[in-house]
């Protein structure tokens, strides 16, 4: 096998990065897209795996949770060198990294639909949570979809401003109750519930929109959800997480969504709604298929996904 070497991406690394997405998403990756904006972005770091000029493989990562987290995203490596442990070193020199450069990161957390790890690595993971996805292809049944969505009765849904989410949900026992083990995630980015965290969600996602089921002044949500649209290679992806565990609360922040995103999009839209649980998951399903008729998209190869943190060796003071 030729030399793999491991270094810091470069911006002229850009048409090797677009030959590493090729065949990613069935050809719609993000990562074409983030690369430049990663590559300028505070406390973000972008990895590659080369031989000679070719690079063969790309992870990168960033800093959260007060500096405690690094979460790993966008994992690509080229069809002829997988299966040979090029992603595994990557992650390790990535890891390596982050200690040298961010000391006061402790763990790594990060998001993937496999969970067939060796004894040996998954002894060394914990498992936060998983959850199972929704993804709906819109297109020519959108208005019957539509259509027989007004007729259906739900809880009232309203926008929200982002001060009330990060002071009701981020900075409060509210969030903890709603989230699960108190990591919330968006786009496979897992976040702890911090102050710190929401403003690196809204760096990450400038167009966010949060919404929360209607509540007395005096009283607290049992439900909130956010979202945003996301330009994609030849459609719209719509992505909305709904955090509840109330059924009925839970519908109806998927209807509104779906709803919203009739009236705001034209084009053909992917609708994605990951769900916390398999009860809610279910539920889900019959609104969108059994009400709705809506068809699965293929456009995502994972149905379920997996948070795991690495707790990284600490280096003696």
């Amino acid at each position: 096998m030729e030399e793999v070497r491991f270094r810091l991406a470069r911006l002229s690394d850009f048409d090797e990065v677009m030959n590493l997405s090729r065949g990613i998403y069935k050809g719609r990756d993000y990562l074409p897209l983030e690369f430049h904006r990663w590559m300028k972005t505070e406390d973000f770091t972008v990895m590659v795996a080369a031989v000679g000029e070719k690079l063969v493989g790309l992870t990168a990562g960033f800093i959260a949770d007060d500096g405690k987290t690094c979460i790993r995203r966008a994992a690509r490596v080229l069809p002829e060198y997988r299966g040979r442990g090029v992603n595994k070193k990557l992650s390790q020199v990535l890891n390596e990294y982050v200690q040298l450069n961010f000391p006061s990161v402790i763990r790594v957390r990060f998001v993937t639909r496999y969970n067939d790890f060796s004894k040996n690595t998954l002894a060394k993971l914990t498992t936060i949570h998983h959850f199972e996805v929704l993804s709906y292809d819109i297109g020519e049944e959108a208005p019957y979809a539509k259509e027989k969505s007004q007729e259906i009765s739900t809880i009232r849904i309203a926008r929200c401003t982002k001060e009330y989410i990060s002071d009701i949900i981020f900075s409060n026992l509210v969030g903890q109750q709603l989230v699960s083990n108190s990591v919330l995630i968006y786009d496979r980015l897992p976040f702890e519930l911090c102050s710190s965290n929401f403003k690196k969600l809204l760096q990450e996602f400038e167009n966010l929109e949060f919404y929360s089921e209607k509540c007395c002044a005096n009283s607290f949500p049992k439900s909130f959800s956010f979202g945003c649209v996301t330009p994609r290679v030849d459609y719209i992806h719509l992505t909305t997480y709904i955090y509840t565990s109330d059924i009925s609360f839970y519908q109806a922040h998927l209807l509104h969504r779906f709803k919203h995103a009739c009236e705001a999009i034209e084009d053909r839209l992917i609708f994605v709604s990951p769900a916390q649980s398999e009860l809610l998951t279910s539920h889900g399903r019959m609104l969108m298929e059994d009400k709705l008729k809506l068809k699965k998209s293929d456009n995502l190869q994972e149905i379920k996904l997996y948070i795991f943190e690495l707790d990284l060796p600490q280096q003696d003071s």
